[in-house]
């Protein structure tokens, strides 16, 4: 038998029995006896008060508990962005990516909790045979509705911490302010996601409608089509919606560790605008915008960039 059919059958092996074992895990589960009830979009779940050992997918809630300095055990260590780059060391354990999860070190750690959040939502069946598991989404029309909710759900069970409701009434007072300021202006916006080489908008109804709904933000173009990534647009689209401001969001900065946008807009068209013109050409800052939406710090970021266009 050849080395090559040898090391096939040697690999195949090996998925077959990582399989068998995450079958097995799933198959068995684990009981936790929780002293709090959470009620969740995909369920019911007890939890404990104050757990100690809790894994979190989701880069927003991260955020907020960071910001509380409330432990953390484990997280999917590959998309850490930098600002939350603490969570690479060598003390918190990679419990897989944000789409797939390692049960298997999940089972060995034995968590008191785990937190997910749209990314994983399919998986929350698995996830809950390891361990107690509640579900926390942002949802695009309906931003700071959830990001109430989410830090409401937290204080039911890190009872030891009480800046949630501080940190939810101080989030809402500053969307009062930049939403009073954005929509008394004359000044109208759109947002833009740039991909290497692709630009798209976003508008309401997007994954960024809370810059027009919830900040105030008036769009430059209402007809925007609703989607994930955004609505793929040219750069005559662009110049002819001749926007006052132009809000952009570089992913390739996240995707790819290399940003292109603000070499890609340096064009003729993009230069007509009254965006250009008036230095109303926003670059936000990708991770907050895209990885840790929702969080605590991300959503003042976000806030303070786009009260930077009306200043």
């Amino acid at each position: 038998m050849s080395k090559n059919k040898i090391l096939l059958i040697i690999a195949v092996l090996i998925l077959a029995v990582g399989s068998y074992l995450t079958v097995e895990l799933l198959n068995k589960g684990r009981e936790v006896d929780g002293d709090v009830e959470i009620i969740h979009e995909l369920g019911t779940t007890k939890v404990v008060s104050n757990p100690e050992k809790v894994i979190i997918f989701d880069f927003g809630i991260l955020e907020t508990l960071d910001a509380l300095e409330i432990n953390v055990i484990g997280v999917p260590k590959a998309s850490v962005p930098d600002h939350l780059s603490k969570y690479r060391g060598d003390d918190i354990v990679d419990v897989g990516t944000l789409f797939e999860p390692n049960f298997e070190v999940i089972y060995d750690l034995q968590p008191d909790l785990i937190i997910i959040s749209g990314r994983q939502s399919e998986l929350y069946g698995e996830l809950s045979k390891l361990a107690p598991t509640i579900y926390l989404p942002m949802v695009n029309t309906s931003f700071i509705e959830s990001f109430e909710k989410n830090l409401t759900i937290l204080s039911q069970i890190f009872t030891k911490e009480n800046r949630f409701t501080e940190y939810i009434e101080e989030v809402k007072a500053e969307i009062e302010e930049l939403h009073e300021l954005a929509s008394s202006s004359e000044l109208n916006g759109l947002v833009l996601m740039v991909n290497s080489g692709s630009v798209s908008a976003l508008g309401l109804g997007s994954r960024y409608d809370v810059v027009y709904n919830e900040f105030g933000v008036k769009p430059s173009d209402p007809s925007i089509d609703i989607s994930t990534h955004g609505q793929s647009v040219t750069f005559e689209y662009i110049s002819e919606v001749n926007p006052d401001i132009i809000f952009v969001v570089d992913r390739g900065l996240i995707t790819e560790g290399k940003g292109t946008a603000e070499e890609e807009l340096n064009n003729s068209l993009v230069k007509e605008t009254k965006a250009f013109q008036n230095n109303r050409i926003i670059y936000l800052t990708p991770a907050n915008w895209y990885i840790s939406t929702g969080g605590y710090t991300s959503i003042k970021v976000m806030i303070n960039e786009v009260r930077s266009a009306f200043e």
